[in-house]
C-alpha cells in the first residue's frame, strides 16, 4: 500500500484516488487476513514549533506504523462465522455502496463538482484541490470539507422527524433513523467525530422513544468512554476535543447569553448561539490552528440549513448515478443530473462568501497558540459566568441605559467581559530576541524575531513537500506572527527559495492589503548579480504581481532595528564567480555580545575571496576573544543554555567576550567551512541544516572533524529538529 496508508479493519488509502481504492478494496476485504513484507518506520514527530505531529495523529487513529517498499504476500480469508461474519458482510456491503457512490458523482456532477460532493457527502477528500481546502479553513467552514458530527446528526435527525411527521411512532421513526445513521458513520471512515456524534444521536433518539429527557454531559460522557476506550490517545486530538467545546458551548453559554440579551425572533438567537461557538471554542481553536475566523463563525447558523439541503442532495444525486452505473436505467443518471443542480448552486454560493470574507480584514486573525494558564484561565471564568447567570432568580429585568434603548449595565458587562477575555486568550509574551534554524529537511530557513520586526533568511527544501505549508507556516501561526518584514533569498537553489515561492503562489490580497488567509510579506531582497538566477527571477515576476516589494543588496547595505544591527557582506562586485552558491548573500547579524553569521551556501571559491577580502577588517579582527583565550568556544563553557524543546539560551553578559554563532555554510558540505573560514569567524556554536539521511551525506564528517579539532559545538537540525537562541523576554 501507497505510503501513509492505514492497514485496519477498513484499509484505506490516504490520498489515493477513488479508482487505486476501489482496486484495492477489490482485492482485500474487511475481515481478510493480509500478509505485506515492506520497511515499517514510525510516523514523523513534530520538529519545529507548531508542526503537525504526525506520530500523535497516528496514534490517536490506532496507527502504530508506516509501511514503503510494500509488497502484498498473501490475502487469505479470516474464517470467522456467525454473529461476526455477517458485521463484516455489512462492512463490506457498505464500502462497495460507498466506492460505487463515489463512481456514480462523475456520472451526475460536473468535473469541478464532484470532488467537492465526495468530501462534503462521503468523506472522500482525495481529490479535493488544495486551493479549495485553505479556501474553506481561511473562511472558517472548514466543518464543510470532511464529515463530521454535524453530518451524521443532520441525516438522522432529518430521517427521524420526516417519519414522524408522517405519524409513524417513535420506535419505527427511531429504527431506520439510527440504522442510516451507524452506516453513513461507517461508510464516511468512522471517525472520532463520527463516534461522538452517532452516539449522542443514538441516546437522543433513545430518549425520544422512551419519552425520557436527553442530558447533554450524560451524552457527551456516554460518547467519551466509548471513544477513549477504543482510542485513549484521541482525549489530546482535535477532532475530539474541538466538538467537545462546541457542543458545550451551544449547550450552556448560548442559553446563558439568551438569558443576559433575551433576544426576540430567530435571527438574534442565532446570533446569540454564533458568538457563543466563537467565544466557547475560541481557546481550542488557537491551541490547534493558532488562528481564529470571527466572520466563520457568524455565517455559521446562516450556512447550517443550507448545508442540510447540500447534504440531502449530494447523497440523492451521488445514489442516483450509482444506480445508473450498476442497472444503466437511463431516468436514475437524468434525476441525478437534476438533483444536481441545487449542489451546484449551493457550492458556488459557498465559494463566494469565501471569497467575499477573505477580502475583508481580519476574516483571519493570526494569534498564535496561548499557554495552558490562559486556557485554564479563560474557560474557569466562562463557566463561572455561565453558573452565574444559570443561578440567577428569574424574571430580573435591569433597568435600561438613557439614551440607549434596550441596552442594561447586563449587556454591557457581558460584552465588556467576552472582549476582555478575547484579548486575554490573543496576548503573548515573547522573548526581545529570538533566532530559530528551523528543520525542514534538506533545505535552509533562518528565523528571526527582534521586539517585534520578523526576518526570514532563506526559505525552502528539497526534501520535504509543500515545505512552506507544512513546516515553516505553523511555525510562524505558532509563534503569532502574521507578518514577515523581510525575507532575504541568499541564492536560488530551491532548497533555499521554493518555500517562498508556494507562499505566492496561493498570495491573494484583502481590502486592508495583507495576504487573505496567510502570512503576509513585507519586502524580499535578491543579491545583487549581473544576471539573476531563474528561480529569483521567477520570485521577483510573482511578488511584483502580488504588490510585494523587491530589492537587491550586496556588500555593504546595512540595517538597525533598535539594538539589532543587519550587515551584508556579500556579495561583492569584486569577487564575482557566476557560481551561484559562491555568489549568495552573506549576512551578518549583530546585538550585544552576541553575532550569527549567514552564509547561505557559500564554500570552495567564494570563502577563499571572502577570507582574503575580510581577513583585515574589523569586523573579524575583535572584539571575539572568549575566557581561554584560544579565539574559540568551550564545549562546557559556552555560554549557552539548555533552552525549551530543542531550543538553547542565550544567557545575557555571560563571559566577557562577544559570542559568535555560525550557521554552516552549504548544510554542512565538507567543501564549506574550512579551515581559513574557521580562522576568520572564530565561531563559539556552529548550527547545521540538514536533511536526516539525505543523499548528499551532508553534514560531511571532515566538517565535523575540523569543528572537533578546533573544539567548536555543533548542532544539527537532522538529530535535534529546531535549534534556538533565545535573548531576553518581554
Amino acid at each position: 500500500m501507497p505510503e501513509g496508508t492505514a492497514l485496519s479493519e477498513g484499509t484505506s488509502v490516504k490520498g489515493g484516488s477513488g479508482r487505486e481504492e476501489a482496486e484495492l478494496f477489490r482485492r482485500i476485504r474487511i475481515g481478510d487476513r493480509v500478509c505485506f513484507y515492506g520497511k515499517c518506520a514510525l510516523p514523523e514527530t513534530a520538529s519545529n514549533p507548531g508542526q503537525f505531529d504526525s506520530r500523535k495523529y497516528c496514534l490517536a487513529r490506532r496507527i502504530l506504523l508506516k509501511m514503503t517498499g510494500e509488497k502484498c504476500c498473501g490475502i487469505s480469508d479470516s474464517g470467522t462465522a456467525g454473529l461476526r461474519r455477517m458485521i463484516l458482510g455489512y462492512r463490506n456491503l457498505i464500502t462497495d455502496l460507498r466506492l460505487g457512490m463515489q463512481s456514480g458523482l462523475l456520472t451526475v456532477f460536473d468535473t469541478e463538482d464532484a470532488p467537492q460532493i465526495a468530501a462534503f457527502v462521503l468523506g472522500d477528500g482525495s481529490g479535493l484541490d488544495d486551493t479549495l481546502k485553505q479556501m474553506f479553513r481561511d473562511g472558517g467552514m472548514s466543518w464543510l470539507v470532511c464529515v463530521s458530527s454535524l453530518h451524521i446528526s443532520m441525516l438522522g435527525m432529518m430521517i427521524y422527524r420526516l417519519l414522524r411527521s408522517r405519524g409513524v411512532p417513535f420506535a419505527l421513526s427511531g429504527l431506520p433513523a439510527g440504522a442510516a445513521v451507524i452506516s453513513y458513520a461507517l461508510m464516511t471512515g468512522f471517525s472520532v467525530s463520527s463516534q461522538r456524534a452517532l452516539v449522542t444521536f443514538l441516546i437522543w433518539m433513545g430518549a425520544q422513544v422512551f419519552g425520557r429527557t436527553r442530558d447533554t454531559l450524560t451524552s457527551l460522557s456516554a460518547a467519551s468512554l466509548v471513544i477513549l476506550v477504543r482510542q485513549p490517545y484521541a482525549l489530546w486530538d482535535s477532532s475530539y476535543l474541538m466538538p467537545c467545546s462546541c457542543i458545550l458551548s451551544l449547550e450552556y453559554l448560548a442559553p446563558a447569553l439568551e438569558r443576559v440579551f433575551r433576544p426576540r425572533g430567530a435571527v438574534r438567537k442565532r446570533i446569540c448561539a454564533s458568538v457563543s461557538l466563537w467565544a466557547g471554542s475560541l481557546p481550542a481553536v488557537l491551541w490547534f490552528y493558532y488562528q481564529t475566523t470571527p466572520y466563520g463563525s457568524m455565517l455559521y447558523p446562516v450556512l447550517l440549513p443550507l448545508m442540510g439541503i447540500l447534504l440531502l442532495f449530494g447523497l440523492a444525486g451521488s445514489a442516483a448515478g450509482f444506480l445508473y452505473l450498476t442497472i444503466g436505467i437511463k431516468a436514475s443518471g437524468l434525476a441525478g443530473r437534476t438533483i444536481a443542480w441545487p449542489c451546484h448552486i449551493l457550492l458556488k454560493g459557498f465559494a463566494a462568501v469565501c471569497r467575499l470574507e477573505s477580502a475583508l480584514p481580519g476574516s483571519v486573525l493570526i494569534l498564535g497558540r496561548p499557554a495552558w494558564w490562559q486556557m485554564l484561565l479563560y474557560y474557569t471564568v466562562l463557566a463561572g459566568f455561565v453558573i452565574r447567570i444559570r443561578t440567577r432568580k428569574p424574571g430580573i429585568r435591569e433597568k435600561e441605559l438613557f439614551p440607549f434603548r434596550h441596552i442594561t449595565k447586563a449587556h454591557l458587562k457581558t460584552v465588556s467581559l467576552l472582549l476582555l477575555l478575547a484579548v486575554m486568550i490573543s496576548l503573548r509574551r515573547k522573548p526581545e530576541f529570538r533566532y530559530t534554524c528551523m528543520d525542514i529537511g534538506q533545505g535552509s530557513c533562518n528565523l528571526i524575531e527582534h521586539k517585534g520586526f520578523v526576518i526570514l533568511f532563506d526559505a525552502g527544501s528539497s526534501s520535504v513537500d509543500e515545505v512552506w505549508r507544512y513546516r515553516i507556516d505553523s511555525t510562524l501561526k505558532y509563534y503569532g506572527i502574521g507578518k514577515v518584514d523581510l525575507v532575504l533569498l541568499s541564492h536560488g537553489d530551491i532548497d533555499h527559495t521554493n518555500g517562498i515561492g508556494q507562499l505566492l503562489e496561493g498570495y491573494r490580497r484583502n481590502l486592508a492589503g495583507q495576504n487573505a488567509g496567510d502570512v503576509t510579506i513585507g519586502q524580499i531582497l535578491l543579491p545583487d548579480l549581473p544576471q539573476i538566477d531563474e528561480h529569483l527571477s521567477a520570485i521577483a515576476e510573482s511578488a511584483a504581481m502580488k504588490g510585494i516589494e523587491t530589492g537587491c543588496v550586496c556588500e555593504g547595505a546595512s540595517m538597525t532595528h533598535g539594538e539589532m544591527s543587519l550587515k551584508i557582506l556579500g556579495p561583492s562586485a569584486g569577487r564575482i564567480t557566476g557560481n551561484a552558491n559562491e555568489d549568495c548573500i552573506v549576512m551578518l547579524l549583530d546585538l550585544g555580545d552576541m553575532r550569527i553569521l549567514f552564509p547561505g551556501d557559500l564554500e570552495k571559491e567564494g570563502e577563499e575571496l571572502f577570507v582574503k577580502a575580510w581577513k583585515q577588517n574589523p569586523v573579524f579582527t575583535g572584539g571575539n576573544e572568549n575566557r581561554d583565550g584560544n579565539g574559540y568556544g568551550d564545549e562546557n563553557e559556552n555560554g549557552y543554555e539548555n533552552g525549551c524543546g530543542n531550543g538553547y539560551g542565550y544567557g545575557e553578559g555571560e563571559g566577557t567576550g562577544r559570542r559568535m554563532i555560525l550557521v554552516a555554510g552549504h548544510h554542512g558540505s565538507k567543501n564549506a567551512t574550512s579551515e581559513e573560514w574557521l580562522d576568520l569567524v572564530k565561531p563559539d556554536l556552529v548550527l547545521i541544516s540538514c536533511g536526516k539521511n539525505n543523499r548528499y551525506g551532508h553534514p560531511a564528517q571532515a566538517m565535523l572533524q575540523r569543528l572537533e579539532n578546533r573544539h567548536i559545538p555543533f548542532r544539527r537540525t537532522d538529530l535535534e529538529g529546531a535549534l534556538q537562541v533565545i535573548s531576553g523576554h518581554g
